[in-house]
């Protein structure tokens, strides 16, 4: 925050590493009792510190911290990350109902799959029965190869043509 924008008696959500692209997810409630401003003698700039306390936590006691590390002010934290939580599950909800869409579409499509790959079994095996019928054979000896549409017959099995 803006040392400006940092009043005593005010409470404000305190982050350990600032990163100004991402919404701080673990912020703690601090409240500020003093702030003061330092020169170090390497810097143009003076940087502000600010005396927090902890109401969540009365043990930790007193720190000094860095205005920059105080994120916002407490309530339009707590408001703004009930917000992004609520954006976040509405986000995860609408990826699980596309994935199941999606599951659902590929269950359908690999039953249809089967489907057509169990009809035209059953064609091969309907031309194997009508060959085995005209050749006088037995069926069995008719091998089937489903994927290329295939059939296959020993010569032992044609012995009857040759007398």
């Amino acid at each position: 925050m803006n040392a400006n924008s940092v009043w005593n008696g005010h409470e404000y959500a305190y982050v350990h590493i600032v990163r100004r692209k991402y919404f701080p997810r673990n912020a703690v409630r601090v409240k500020v009792s003093s702030k003061r401003e330092v020169q170090a003698g390497y810097k143009t700039r003076k940087d502000t510190y600010a005396t927090v306390t902890f109401p969540d936590n009365p043990e930790r006691g007193e720190r000094e911290v860095n205005v920059r590390n105080l994120y916002d002010f407490w309530d339009s934290y707590v408001d703004e990350k009930r917000h992004v939580e609520e954006k976040r599950q509405r986000e995860e909800a609408e990826r699980n109902r596309l994935w199941q869409q999606q599951q659902a579409e590929r269950v359908a499509a690999q039953a249809e799959r089967d489907r057509q790959r169990q009809a035209h079994r059953e064609k091969l095996h309907r031309i194997r029965d009508g060959l085995a019928r005209e050749l006088a054979i037995d069926p069995e000896s008719i091998q089937v190869n489903e994927q290329y549409g295939h059939f296959l017959i020993y010569a032992k099995e044609l012995e009857f043509l040759a007398k």
